[in-house]
């Protein structure tokens, strides 16, 4: 990465840019998906019997560093090379199924998390003085997208 190795090896990094989801046949769809994805920075080790890897979602940014990956395969469009390349949004990406679950199962996770009293008063008084900042902000934009999935629009 300081220019002395060409390759990562076995060691594959990926990364999705994310814009939010817009639709999904899913039930098991969290409520609070877009939410999640694209405000929350979250961070994470994820191990089972076939593979392990470390995982950050930072606001939108899905990057994924394998230590063991079985289905190299499964994954399309996602991979970081070290000497070329470019970003952009929108783009299509093949994932396997289980990014999905761990997208899900991070996102109700945080959507457990209780706040205290005072915590709840502070984002009140926040929220009060810097409404006028929501419109056409990312948090409303991902409120708004969240609301579509649970609501799709008729016609």
């Amino acid at each position: 990465m300081l220019g002395e190795i060409s390759n990562t090896g076995r060691f594959d990094q990926h990364l999705i840019l994310c814009d939010g989801v817009v639709e999904s046949s899913s039930a098991e769809m969290p409520d609070n998906i877009n939410r999640y994805l694209l405000l929350t920075v979250d961070t994470a080790v994820v191990a089972n019997r076939k593979s392990v890897l470390a995982f950050a979602n930072l606001c939108g940014i899905l990057i994924v560093g394998f230590i063991v990956q079985p289905k190299v395969y499964e994954w399309k469009g996602t991979k970081v090379k070290l000497r070329k390349g470019t970003l952009q949004i929108p783009t299509k990406y093949q994932a396997p199924g289980d990014l999905g679950k761990l997208l899900f199962d991070r996102a109700n996770d945080v959507a457990k998390v209780e706040f205290s009293d005072r915590q709840r008063r502070k984002q009140a008084d926040r929220f009060e003085k810097n409404v006028d900042r929501l419109k056409g902000s990312e948090t409303a934009r991902a409120w708004e997208l969240d609301f579509r999935l649970l609501r799709p629009l008729d016609g």
